[in-house]
């Protein structure tokens, strides 16, 4: 499952070595359903290890147009 969030990929290209990919699919939405991810993470959240924060640029995302305009004065940060 984790595998999946992290690659972003579709259920249906998991890896084999995961095992059926609509199993998985259907233990992640029960697994919603009663509330264990929640926990999951709540449980990760009371001892979190900040010493490695970052953001991955894959995740941020712009508008096309927030470079500014090509030939123009505009930039970013730049206020009209």
């Amino acid at each position: 499952m984790l595998y999946r969030i992290h690659v972003g990929s579709p259920w249906r290209d998991i890896p084999a070595e995961f095992g059926e990919w609509n199993s998985i699919s259907k233990k992640f939405n029960a697994w919603s359903i009663q509330l264990k991810w929640l926990k999951i993470f709540q449980s990760i959240m009371q001892d979190p290890d900040i010493e490695w924060v970052f953001i991955d640029g894959s995740y941020v995302r712009a508008h096309q147009h927030s470079t500014g305009v090509v030939g123009g004065p505009d930039a970013i940060g730049q206020s009209h």
